[in-house]
């Protein structure tokens, strides 16, 4: 990954790359492929939207941490389902994003292992960040984690998942928000 001239942060090819790999790429790329949840993981009470597409109930929530609330993101929901999911062992860690440490206006991938960890991650900058840059090496843990991420991160991994059943074993939650966007770089 780099940051292009306009500011943007995307993918570099190294090297060759063979057939085989490219239609990988076409595959697994949201903005080629784009297909929304699998339909053999709805339930029967899923209800389809045609905005916001299936769902079984709609509803506004926030962490009932007041710390948390309002220190992460739009009331702190997802970092709260974070921690609770990484605090009573549903899964080893989290693949999400936190604030880069070198970038200003990017995020950068980020695994949490502990309440600390998922912390560290609040109110991140989701749009700018790549949270599937080492998705093979996290896979290779063998670990069940929970992913949040963009829904196009989302589609992707889920995308990908066609092609490493690794996906469908150790992903044990896919939380996301609802995301507006990229702004363009100043």
């Amino acid at each position: 990954m780099m940051v292009t001239e306009g500011g943007y942060e995307r993918p570099v090819v190294v090297g060759d790359l063979d057939h085989e790999t490219v239609d990988a790429i076409y595959d697994v790329c949201p903005g080629v492929h784009v297909e929304g949840l699998p339909e053999r993981l709805e339930d029967a009470d899923t209800r389809l939207d045609p905005v916001w597409g299936p769902h079984q109930r709609m509803v506004r929530a926030y962490a009932a941490d007041a710390a948390v609330r309002f220190r992460a993101a739009t009331g702190g929901a997802l970092t709260a389902l974070t921690l609770f999911l990484v605090e009573t062992e549903r899964v080893a860690f989290a693949l999400h994003a936190k604030a880069s440490s070198t970038h200003p206006t990017f995020g950068e991938r980020h695994l949490s292992f502990e309440t600390a960890h998922v912390i560290e991650g609040a109110g991140s900058r989701y749009g700018p960040t790549a949270t599937l840059v080492d998705v093979r090496e996290v896979l290779d843990r063998g670990a069940p984690f929970a992913f949040c991420a963009k829904p196009c991160d989302i589609a992707a991994l889920r995308n990908y998942a066609r092609h490493d059943p690794r996906v469908n074993r150790l992903v044990k939650y896919w939380l996301t928000p609802v995301c507006g966007g990229f702004l363009p770089p100043p």
